[in-house]
């Protein structure tokens, strides 16, 4: 009796606190079993038997019905026995069990007058899980071993849903960071940005759950899908297990087009001694020689001698020869390094250790010879009795990158100008900066992270049908990006800040102090959670909990332009402590003829922060700190002025500095601001399965799914000054950010999705869906549903951005450059509606395989206004008509694979193959004497092709089990083309002509083949042992 009043009463706490308190994700890291024990002969249920499973702490009984349940089990594979009085004893082996399913487990004993004999049987895991009802995949520990992948997001790419873009992947037409990766419950949504660390340990993971469709009311802030990872834990006693693994890519040339130094390039071949002689032969030119290499060698020229052609010959030649780092990219070869022991010396306490180190190698040249990362995993469990569980999880993981990586700081999720700036690699022979990719013009330097996460949790089983967790945890995430200049050769009086260095030829930027972009951000978010899961009856499966996170943000970006010996600074620099609160409440119900989830979700979020109170002049309110982007935090006060039309290189007539002081002081100080206020959002969620038969269900799912932007739009701080002003003025900026404003709040998708899936004769599957995604509330919004690999970008894109403009230009434009105050807005809308199609063959006579295909279409646009004016008497401005409404796009993606394995007899050899097709981009081309109707996108692209294998073969030494494995990405060699612009397309629709270099004429192979989303063939070589 007060084991069900206590019950009752943590329900009732749970829901109490769904009102009162907690923005993030949780997630469920355990399974269920259940099912009936019955009389073999007669039916009957057999009331009082025990059910255990097999090295844990986990057992039950049965109820007068013979019908029990096992509740908080680990996901993987276990050996499940039922055991009662008079009857023989049944163990079945290879139970699977799944995050957040049941697993139906019954059992027919047979009587017997032999005290202690046993029946084994092996489980058959059902085909058709009747009580899913979204779209999910798992993945398990041993297809993550045997599929050709070579990371976790690769294995993604090969799921139903997904679309993989070559640099980031999106689910059925969402955005990037619409998708959150979860390890053991805790959320890896780390930073200002939003980004998901997924550079994970995948010989660590047990089980990864990916949810593509509806989820339940525990998952929040994620609007497209949840990667739900489980690691690895023995059972008591097991002794220890693990995994090694060793990884080689050798060296090569992997991107399309000639090397990227290659002896036989336009400018390498069209600068001979005869072009030297005939450049001599011009007086002016031959005294602009002498001048030349006067100011830049020194040492060697005096400014006045005129150097012979072959002196020009020789100084060209070595200005042209790349630095080792640069022209020896293709000899380094790619190494990894992963390991992971996991065991369990007694029945109390399990441990994992998992470690990874990869000395990553770019397939373009960079400024650094490696791209290194690392990530390490700790995770230890103590059973402080047998209800009651601590368990310890740390990760510390980070990466050195001189190339695009998957943080949104290369995108404009951090500002317009982060997805202009490339890094300090060099993509096309011609690049301005392909001998010099450390300096200072216009790109940033490598991308250095580090990521830390801790996390206590306590569980306790209160009675045999409710467990109740206690979670607090803590996510830090550092990156930095630096320029290089300490590798420059020249000086600053040779080259002060804002100069050049060309070669003779005038072709590269042999050195820049062009441009400098530093940034640096800090951020910690510490979480606290309680979840409680309480089976209270035989249909009705309780859950609920609520979470607190507050988080410490700092965030500074110094980009510095040198003009004309003058510093412009462009910054975007803030801190703050904003905090988060969620609560969900749900109820799985599971019916004989129909499986129910439904639960409610509440999310808020309050920024903690103080705004400009005119949102036409954001920087109005505070003395700026600009620094000097060298020293993150070096914040020494520069003036604001409030005047408007100030000239910014000269002081006005007959104002004095004197002037310009009395004006700021007392009044630019004290303008008024306003406090942010707690944004909210409910959430509700519906799933429902109708089992059909054993071997069919029809599945519905509906819900409402919120994310919060990332913080950068709430909290963002862009200025402008110069340092020749002699008082430094502050004013806005458009480019290095976006302005935080108080009404931003929450996105949001309404997802609906029917399903049905059918089991063929226990070996093949059948799944299909229909799925349509309402957005809306977005604060960008763009085609990623028909994004094509080989189109290179999307078809169409816009974003859900506002300008305010004042009529005075009190704080912006100063300058007259046409700066605005540009604030994101929740003003964008998707529309995205798709088909998926799935059949899999189960693995039988040593062949299993999986063939799917998906179908959607996408549009979206913009509501409301583009331009708001502070000046009543001007209009505020729409959007225009393409923002408002943009045409509907289609796209197909088809992927197949196989596994087979030889016999015995021919080696037990194993083959993994993957193919994916993507459709071409739809775009619109009109020969120009075109006289009929013009509709847009009358064409199609290129598909997108590629084909994976991996073959491998085991060995068995005792408890050993090495494997030798070869895996090979872009089987066939298969290439994408990007879709030209402008005269370039004209001359390929009529010509086929290829784009060319501008000067040089040469086919420019290396841009129109698109070498990030389908390199040249790549093969892996790779040792595993398992123990």
């Amino acid at each position: 009796m007060n084991v069900r009043f206590n019950t009752y009463h943590l329900l009732l706490t749970t829901i109490t606190m769904f009102f009162l308190v907690s923005s993030s994700l949780t997630a469920g890291t355990t399974g269920k079993i259940s099912g009936t024990v019955t009389d073999a002969s007669t039916g009957e249920g057999l009331a009082g038997a025990n059910v255990m499973v097999a090295g844990t702490v986990h057992g039950a009984s049965t109820d007068e019905t013979g019908y029990y349940f096992i509740l908080n089990i680990n996901p993987g594979t276990y050996e499940v026995s039922s055991a009662y009085m008079g009857y023989e004893t049944n163990t079945v082996s290879n139970v699977r069990v799944s995050v957040d399913q049941t697993t139906d487990l019954g059992f027919q004993l047979a009587s017997s007058v032999i005290e202690g004999s046993e029946v084994n049987v092996t489980a058959e895991r059902a085909i058709i899980e009747q009580d899913v009802t979204g779209s999910k995949s798992v993945l398990t520990s041993e297809f993550l071993e045997n599929t050709a992948v070579i990371d976790l997001e690769d294995a993604l790419s090969q799921q139903t849903g997904f679309a993989d873009m070559g640099e980031t992947q999106y689910i059925r037409g969402g955005v990037a960071n619409e998708v959150s990766y979860m390890v053991d419950g805790v959320s890896m949504v780390s930073g200002i940005l939003g980004d998901s660390w997924s550079r994970l340990n995948t010989t660590s993971m047990e089980e990864v759950e990916v949810l593509t469709g509806g989820y339940n009311a525990e998952y929040g802030n994620a609007m497209s899908g949840v990667v739900n990872i489980v690691s690895k834990e023995a059972s008591g006693g097991s002794g220890v297990h693990g995994n090694l693994r060793v990884r080689h890519r050798p060296a090569g040339m992997y991107h399309w087009g000639d090397h990227m130094y290659s002896e036989d390039l336009w400018y390498r071949t069209n600068f001979p001694l005869s072009h030297w002689e005939s450049e001599l032969q011009d007086e002016t030119k031959a005294t602009g020689f002498a001048t030349y290499m006067g100011h830049w060698y020194p040492d060697q020229w005096d400014g006045t001698t005129v150097p012979s052609a072959q002196q020009l010959l020789d100084t060209y030649n070595s200005q042209v020869t790349p630095d080792p780092v640069l022209g020896d990219y293709d000899k380094r070869a790619e190494n990894e390094i992963e390991a992971t022991v996991y065991g369990s010396p007694s029945s109390k306490m399990n441990y994992l250790l998992s470690f990874r180190t990869k000395k990553g190698v770019n397939i373009f040249p960079q400024g650094g010879e490696y791209n290194p990362e690392r990530n390490i995993q700790l995770k230890f469990n103590y059973y402080l009795t047998d209800k009651q569980k601590l368990t310890l999880d740390v990760m510390n993981g980070g990466y050195t990158s001189y190339t695009y990586t998957e943080s949104n700081w290369n995108n404009r999720e951090s500002s317009k100008e982060a997805a202009w700036q490339p890094n300090a690699d060099v993509r096309t022979p011609y690049d301005g900066k392909a001998l010099a990719p450390w300096g200072g013009y216009w790109h940033k330097g490598p991308q250095t992270k580090d990521i830390s996460m801790w996390s206590l949790k306590y569980q306790n089983t209160v009675s045999p049908s409710t467990f109740y967790t206690i979670h607090v945890s803590s996510l830090s995430d550092d990156m930095k990006e630096e320029q290089d200049y300490d590798r420059f050769q020249t000086t600053t009086e040779q080259m002060p800040w804002g100069g050049s260095q060309f070669d003779l030829a005038g072709i590269f930027r042999v050195e820049a102090r062009q441009i400098q972009v530093n940034n640096y951000t800090e951020s910690a978010a510490l979480t606290a959670k309680f979840d409680m899961t309480s089976q209270v009856s035989k249909t009705h499966q309780i859950k609920g909990g609520f979470e607190f996170i507050s988080s410490t943000l700092d965030y500074q970006h110094y980009y510095m332009e040198f003009a004309a010996g003058d510093v412009w600074h462009l910054d975007n620099v803030y801190d703050a402590k904003p905090t988060e609160l969620s609560a969900y409440l749900q109820d799985k119900m599971e019916f004989a003829g129909m499986i129910v989830n439904v639960g409610i979700r509440f999310d808020g979020f309050n920024a903690n922060h103080n705004y400009s109170e005119n949102i036409f002049d954001p920087v109005g309110f505070q003395t700026w700190n600009g620094g000097d982007g060298m020293n993150p935090s070096n914040t020494e006060p520069i003036w604001q002025s409030y005047l408007a039309k100030k000239d910014w290189f000269a002081v006005l007539d007959g104002v004095t500095p004197a002037d310009y002081q009395s004006v700021f002081d007392g009044v630019r100080n004290n303008g008024q601001t306003v406090a942010s206020e707690m944004k909210t959002a409910i959430s509700p969620r519906l799933g429902l399965s109708f089992p059909i038969t054993e071997k069919s269900k029809l599945r519905f799912n509906y819900g409402h799914f919120y994310q919060r932007p990332n913080w950068s739009k709430i909290l963002g701080f862009p200025t402008s000054w110069y340092d020749s002003d002699p008082f430094g003025s502050v004013r806005m900026d458009q480019w290095q950010g976006w302005y935080g404003q108080p009404g931003v709040t929450y996105e949001r998708t309404i997802q609906y999705e029917i399903g049905y899936d059918v089991n063929f004769a226990d070996v093949y599957r059948l799944t299909s869906a229909f799925y349509y995604k309402d957005g809306s509330r977005l604060n960008r919004w763009n085609h990623t549903s028909t994004y094509n690999r080989a189109g290179g970008s999307v078809n169409a894109s816009g974003w859900g951005t506002a300008s305010f403009r004042d009529n005075y230009s009190r704080s912006r434009n100063i300058a007259g450059d046409g700066h605005d105050n540009i604030f994101y807005t929740n003003n964008g809308y998707k529309d995205t509606r798709g088909i998926e199609v799935s059949l899999d063959k189960l693995y039988a006579n040593n062949w299993s395989a999986t063939v799917n295909y998906n179908y959607s279409l996408s549009s979206g646009g913009l509501a409301g206004y583009a331009w708001y004016y502070e000046d009543d008497s001007r209009a505020n401005t729409p959007h225009t008509y393409d923002e408002i409404k943009a045409v509907w796009l289609s796209n197909s993606i088809f992927k197949t694979s196989l596994n087979y394995t030889t016999p015995k007899s021919l080696g037990s050899i194993h083959f993994g193959l993957f193919n994916e097709y993507y459709s071409g981009a739809e775009y619109t081309y009109y020969a120009d004497d075109f006289t009929g109707l013009r509709t847009p996108n009358n064409k199609r692209w290129f598909p997108h092709k590629r084909t994976d294998l991996k073959v491998s073969k085991s060995f068995q030494f005792g408890t050993f089990s090495p494997s030798l494995a070869v895996e090979i990405i872009n089987l066939l060699d298969n290439y994408d083309l990007i879709i030209p612009g402008g005269d370039d397309l004209k001359a390929w629709e009529e010509d086929g002509e290829i784009p060319k270099i501008g000067r040089s004429g040469e086919d420019n192979v290396w841009g129109f083949r698109n070498s990030i989303s389908n390199p040249r063939r790549m093969i892996y070589l790779s040792l595993n042992v398992d123990f």
